[in-house]
């Protein structure tokens, strides 16, 4: 008995990467990416504006600063000399005037003392003036006069007046230390007084007093953020704004030797400056003037303030205008996805009627054809089981008579086959556990896998279902056998799985079934896998990739002729060199 044939659910085929639609048809967004780059330019222009105007102001704020030190420098420099020279000019007007005179006339000299007097008087910068002998014993001084001896004041212990002994130059600069008459912080320019044969003969030496120096630089700057400093050529400190407090180690202080404005780190104070070094024209001393780099960052800083107003004010206009743009993209990228998805569920749609009238169509074709065959084979064995008993046995005729009631047996076989993929034959109807019937399939094909194929099981579902237990157990074995073939005579892995799955109407929609709670059953492999070709075509009858007389095509034909007839739905994943992965979906049997 044969039924009216249905239309077929049609088998829904995937490959390819996410976004292709029945491996044809691509939709890409691309505009996220560009509102990104969009939002990230929008940010970086006025980035990179304010940091080309920090640049240009902070090297403004340098060179400005660099020119202060080099100005402030020459003035300082030209002060600084005019005062030693000052001092030299004394000392050689004194050295000439007492040329040849003993000590003790240089001692009694009234005119000498009034001399002495009136230039330790006549400038801010003489401190004191005195005279001292071979043995360092001032002979002459504008404090006393005539010197009492018993005052024994002697400097024979100065740096100054052991250069001048030791004849290492005419002129020595030594370092600030207390007068031992006038109590004073000074640091003395002494000249070396020679007799008539050359032989040392004591000093004549002028003080200079280290706070009129500093009162002077107070004077010259205001800003309080700047540093001079008078230093001998060993880097001992002779005058310093600010005052460097009494009892320093003068030993090696100037740290750089630049007439070129250049940062560094005062070793006085640790501060990080902007500096420069001068040297006297004739003397070993240098002139040191520096400014602290926080005053420098802070008027660069003032300077900036208004580059980076306007900065934020045009982020801000930016940002907002992005943002604007952005809330419109988002509403333009909804409406895309929801076009998109509506041309992909369109195309989906049209790719399953398509499916689905062809193989309707084939499954009428085959099945009017099989259910004619169908009528005359009855005829055929009854004629060939009455001509086999009138022949006797064991003859030539009567072993053909047996071929061609074989022959008419594999048609039957054909024929129902063929009724089985067209759906003109009834399949039964009983509760079948899918445990049972995974197990029975694997046992059946157990058997004729080659040894080189492991044959495995993943059962995550001990429910039931209502259907067929033989058409379902050949489904499970044309499948395991397709997988066979696409691994060959390789070493391959088959995996037959089983999971509970509940279909929401999306699912439903793409498969053709109805939503609800399905048996979804699984078979993998690791073989060859299939070309876009023959995915389009893997279900349809008499389809076939082995080679001629290895197959008939219709081992998935049945498979989606029994599932689609059982209410289910077969879907096929594959690509080239990655094997295929058949899932099966049938409704799973809920007791009431």
């Amino acid at each position: 008995m044969t039924t009216q044939a249905e239309p077929s659910s049609p088998a829904i085929i995937r490959s390819g990467p996410p976004g292709i639609v029945d491996g044809k048809v691509v939709l890409r967004d691309q505009s996220p990416r560009l509102l990104a780059s969009m939002t990230a330019v929008v940010w970086l222009i006025p980035v990179l504006l304010l940091a080309v105007a920090a640049w240009q102001t902070w090297r403004l704020e340098i060179d400005e600063a660099g020119s202060e030190v080099q100005n402030v420098l020459t003035i300082l420099g030209e002060q600084t000399e005019q005062v030693f020279q000052a001092h030299t000019m004394a000392l050689d007007w004194i050295d000439k005037h007492i040329k040849g005179w003993a000590w003790d006339d240089i001692e009694r000299s009234a005119e000498l003392h009034d001399f002495i007097t009136g230039l330790d008087r006549s400038s801010d910068y003489f401190d004191s003036v005195f005279l001292a002998d071979r043995d360092g014993l001032a002979r002459i001084t504008e404090h006393h006069f005539p010197a009492e001896r018993s005052l024994n004041a002697s400097v024979g212990d100065r740096d100054y007046f052991v250069a001048a002994k030791d004849g290492t130059s005419d002129i020595y600069v030594g370092r600030p230390t207390l007068g031992k008459l006038s109590g004073r912080l000074v640091f003395r320019v002494a000249r070396r007084r020679s007799s008539a044969d050359g032989s040392f003969d004591g000093i004549i030496a002028v003080g200079l007093a280290p706070k009129y120096f500093e009162e002077f630089f107070a004077k010259l700057i205001k800003n309080t953020a700047s540093a001079i400093t008078i230093s001998r050529d060993d880097g001992v400190i002779l005058a310093s704004n600010p005052v460097v407090p009494h009892g320093q180690p003068y030993i090696n202080l100037i740290t750089f030797d630049s007439t070129e404005s250049k940062i560094f780190t005062s070793p006085l104070d640790g501060v990080e400056r902007l500096g420069a070094v001068r040297k006297l024209r004739n003397y070993p001393i240098f002139v040191t003037y520096a400014i602290d780099m926080k005053a420098i960052r802070k008027e660069w800083v003032d300077r900036l303030k208004p580059f980076g107003i306007a900065a934020l004010s045009s982020s801000l206009v930016l940002v907002l205008l992005s943002l604007y743009v952005q809330r419109i993209a988002r509403g333009e990228r909804t409406a895309q996805a929801a076009w998109q998805e509506e041309v992909r569920n369109r195309l989906r749609r049209e790719t399953q009627v398509r499916q689905a009238l062809k193989m309707e169509a084939l499954g009428r074709l085959a099945g009017g054809v099989a259910h004619h065959f169908n009528n005359l084979l009855p005829a055929m064995s009854g004629l060939l089981e009455m001509t086999r008993a009138e022949v006797p046995a064991e003859t030539a005729a009567a072993r053909r008579l047996e071929r061609m009631i074989g022959a008419v047996d594999q048609g039957r076989v054909l024929v129902r086959q063929i009724l089985t993929f067209s759906h003109r034959s009834v399949p039964l109807s009983v509760r079948i556990s899918v445990p049972a019937l995974v197990d029975d399939a694997m046992a059946f094909a157990e058997g004729s896998l080659p040894r080189s194929i492991r044959l495995l099981t993943e059962q995550n579902y001990d429910g039931a279902l209502m259907g067929d237990p033989s058409q379902l157990r050949d489904v499970l074995l044309n499948l395991i056998s397709n997988a066979s073939h696409a691994i060959g005579t390789r070493e391959g892995t088959i995996i037959v799985a089983t999971e509970s799955r509940v279909v929401d109407v999306e699912t439903a929609q793409r498969l053709g079934v109805r939503a609800g709670p399905f048996v979804r059953i699984e078979c993998r492999d690791d073989g060859v896998g299939m070309t876009e070709d023959v995915l389009e075509r893997a279900f349809e009858p008499f389809f076939t990739t082995k080679p001629m007389g290895e197959g008939s095509g219709l081992g998935l034909a049945i498979v989606h002729g029994v599932i689609v007839g059982h209410g289910g739905a077969v879907e096929l994943h594959s690509r080239p060199a990655t094997g295929s992965r058949f899932s099966v979906y049938l409704p799973a049997f809920l007791p009431a």
